[in-house]
């Protein structure tokens, strides 16, 4: 019986969420019945237009406000059981710290709290992220990119299994982001599962398994990055051959419609320059 438990255990998803609807009495319905289920070890994007629900949907999960209809479930439990034992890493929208506090004295305090008991050195995590420089400044004198690095690296103390990112590249200069999708590449390698917002197509490209969007509270879309890949156009670049002309980019649905549209250019003696797939305009599309 003791196997057969674990079994079930570890069948529920990280994230579960039937129902939810969240109504605010200023600005209405941020969320309308959405259902979510979060395999383990995935990474979720959360795509959408400013007010879709993106933050919305992440505080419910992570158990920082309430809703008037459905439910979320975390590993099997509910959301707050879950912060409790320290299964949840959450990164909010705006971070912020006790200002008259070091960097260090931030982290070193926070990492006292671990309910593993378990943490990395804090120096190592300020290292990462480029804050060892700055250890000892207050973080009152932080630029919004610097208290952005400091966030992340604060949600890293704890050896958690679900990440909740909002907007976690927001304010971040390249050599941040870079360390950041370094972190985020590590993450995943490791089984941990991923929720994250984002309005950069290029990153939910790059790091997303699956791909959820909201638009004013409901869900339009939640397919795997694979699904969306398989339905996005390919973008041609070519040259018409009579009468001969310049470079041409058009977009092609479907791969017997790139046949057929390859086999009349070739007839015509055009030129093909280029193939690829369109998946970042395909995400674009989503946020119109």
């Amino acid at each position: 019986m003791e196997g057969t438990s674990e079994v079930l255990t570890d069948s529920r998803p990280a994230v579960f969420v039937q129902g939810a609807v969240k109504r605010y009495r200023k600005f209405g319905e941020a969320l309308r019945g959405v259902n979510l289920r979060v395999p383990r070890g995935s990474f979720y994007s959360l795509i959408g237009s400013n007010g879709a629900g993106k933050t919305t949907l992440l505080k419910a999960i992570a158990g920082l406000i309430s809703l008037q209809e459905g439910r979320v479930e975390l590993f099997g439990t509910t959301p707050q059981e879950a912060v409790g034992k320290g299964m949840v890493g959450y990164l909010p929208e705006h971070p912020a710290f006790f200002p008259h506090q070091t960097a260090f004295q931030q982290l070193h305090f926070l990492s006292r709290l671990s309910p593993s008991g378990e943490t990395p050195e804090v120096d190592d995590l300020l290292r990462l992220f480029d804050l060892h420089g700055v250890r000892d400044r207050k973080v009152k004198t932080f630029s919004e990119g610097m208290v952005q690095r400091l966030a992340i690296a604060q949600i890293l103390l704890q050896d958690s299994e679900l990440f909740l990112l909002d907007e976690p590249f927001r304010a971040l200069d390249p050599p941040g982001r870079r360390a950041l999708k370094d972190v985020l590449g590590k993450i995943r390698r490791r089984g941990k599962t991923v929720i994250m917002s984002s309005q950069d197509p290029g990153d939910v490209e790059e790091l997303s398994t699956h791909i959820l969007c909201l638009r004013e509270g409901g869900v339009v879309m939640d397919k795997t990055l694979a699904e969306i890949d398989g339905e996005a156009p390919y973008e041609v670049e070519y040259r018409e051959g009579t009468p001969p002309g310049g470079r041409t980019l058009s977009r092609i649905q479907g791969q017997e419609g790139l046949w057929r549209f390859l086999s009349e250019l070739k007839e015509g003696g055009g030129e093909l320059l280029s193939v690829r797939k369109s998946v970042r305009r395909n995400l674009e599309d989503l946020w119109r």
